[in-house]
């Protein structure tokens, strides 16, 4: 872009006049530096202070990333990623840049030069959301870095590279949030989520097809990103290492390009939305635990009909599917069973305690004290449940409250947990120390439960607001006494379970 020098001095002049805006450091002799800015100015533009801000990058460095509004619209930014000690670098133009680089790239896409902030003035993309950086940034502050390459890839295409590219480099073209698959032309079905809560979920079809279906759940109440459920029933199990995203960014959904989950049958889909709305969550949790709700399926995934009401046959069976029986003992859940509930003794509270090398508090007493239900119903999820005032996303500390009533032992918690787990696994060959280290170390899985039932001689009950009921221990004899933990899961934390 040529400028001639009026231009470039009227610039100068008006930076001149408000220069206080413009620095983050003092300057005693700014005249002396006149030529440098002049020649700066021909390309780049000053940012005031308060339009930018840095930012976290993809590694986790603090003030790696420089987040800079657009010229009188603070709506729109874009984004700057250092490179070397004084490289800055447009990451929209970097992710989306094929050709070979300029002479211009070579001096950068921002330059901090006393104590100012400029930044190119032409750029071959296109500027991004301010709400969407804000919420990749807010997921690096929470080092969920999976989180946001996944909302990066389904949003732009392809996640920000951390190096600028070179002459001759080869680079693959991602794709803008302007080329991305516009949702908004399609139809979009807000889905009731299990415990019939409206809003939580996203039903849309496949693109050019009427039968396919993804259904993307708001879990972290985050109005923005949505998760595939299929793809996060799959990361649970470990089935596979992404959970793909949507995201609703100004009244358009986004989604991926491409998942590595099947999708599912819309007519499979909607009859187990119909249950929801009639409220009928036996119904509803006893088809999910039947079939395969994955399209271009015949269900042959355990269909059990004991578990399914003649209603529910009729319904599943009009879909042109065929249904195949599974044996008996295949049943994942049964069509009704009452268990009973005792509160521990300080005995066995005593006795968890030692095995967990923590010391036992009476406070602990307290809590179960305030239980007031004593049975429990393991298929039918309550519809008013009523829980402790502490939640967390550490299910070690509700281990540590339970125990003592107060959450500080959590540490210890786990480090006994995970040792003895490590040891029983690592011992009879089934994983490597440095296997378990990556897979179960800073993270809680199903065989986290399963071993904790085990390890603690309890049963563990959870309400998922996603899944259901989910159930670990020994659940054989409704009459059994065994300590029972009755815990919820909504909105990603855990709490304790006093009334339903």
């Amino acid at each position: 872009m040529s400028i001639d020098n009026a231009d470039v001095e009227s610039k100068y002049s008006n930076l001149v006049n408000s220069l206080y805006q413009y620095l983050n450091e003092s300057i005693k002799d700014f005249a002396s530096l006149k030529p440098e800015i002049l020649n700066i100015l021909k390309t780049h533009r000053p940012i005031r202070v308060v339009d930018y801000q840095f930012g976290i990058s993809k590694s986790l460095k603090g003030k790696s990333q420089l987040v800079v509004h657009e010229l009188n619209q603070r709506s729109i930014v874009r984004e700057y990623f250092k490179y070397g000690n004084n490289g800055w670098y447009c990451c929209e133009c970097n992710r989306t840049e094929t050709s070979s680089q300029t002479d211009e790239k070579l001096i950068g896409d921002l330059l901090i030069k006393h104590g100012i902030v400029f930044v190119k003035i032409e750029h071959d993309c296109k500027p991004r959301q301010f709400s969407f950086v804000q919420q990749i940034q807010k997921f690096y502050k929470e080092k969920k870095i999976n989180e946001a390459i996944s909302l990066q890839k389904s949003v732009l295409g392809s996640e920000d590279s951390s190096v600028p590219l070179i002459q001759n480099a080869a680079g693959k073209r991602g794709k803008t949030p302007g080329s991305s698959k516009d949702e908004k032309t399609k139809q979009l079905i807000d889905e009731i989520t299990l415990n019939l809560r409206e809003g939580r979920r996203l039903i849309i079809f496949e693109w050019k097809g009427r039968e396919r279906v993804r259904v993307y759940s708001n879990r972290n109440c985050d109005n923005g990103l949505w998760d595939c459920c299929e793809c996060f029933r799959l990361y649970r199990r470990k089935a596979t290492t992404e959970i793909h995203c949507s995201i609703l960014l100004n009244g358009i959904v986004y989604v991926p390009y491409s998942h590595e989950c099947p999708p599912r049958d819309y007519k499979l889909v909607m009859i187990y939305q119909k249950f929801l709305e009639e409220g009928d969550v036996v119904k509803a949790r006893a088809m999910a635990a039947a079939i395969s709700f994955a399209y271009g399926q015949d269900l042959s995934s355990k269909l059990n009909k004991s578990a399914l009401d003649n209603t529910v046959m009729d319904e599943v069976g009009s879909s042109s599917h065929q249904l195949n029986v599974v044996n008996e003992g295949e049943q994942k859940i049964p069509t009704s069973s009452i268990f009973a509930f005792e509160k521990p003794s300080d005995t066995k509270l005593e006795e968890i305690c030692t095995k967990l090398n923590i010391e036992f508090r009476n406070k602990a007493i307290k809590i179960w004290e305030n239980i007031t239900f004593n049975q429990i119903d393991t298929v039918a999820e309550p519809t008013n449940i009523e829980t402790y005032y502490f939640q967390t996303e550490n299910f070690y500390e509700i281990l540590s409250k339970l125990f003592t009533g107060k959450s500080k032992q959590q540490e210890q918690i786990k480090s006994t947990i995970i040792d003895a787990m490590r040891e029983k696994m690592v011992s009879s060959g089934e994983i490597s120390t440095k296997k378990f280290n990556k897979l179960y170390l800073n993270t809680v899985t199903d065989e986290h439960f399963a071993f904790i039932a085990k390890f603690l001689s309890c049963r563990i009950l959870i309400f998922d607001g996603e899944e259901g009921i989910r159930k670990y221990g020994k659940w054989k004899r409704p009459e059994s006494k065994r300590l029972t933990l009755i815990l919820a899961f909504y909105d990603g934390v855990y709490s304790i379970v006093l009334s339903f």
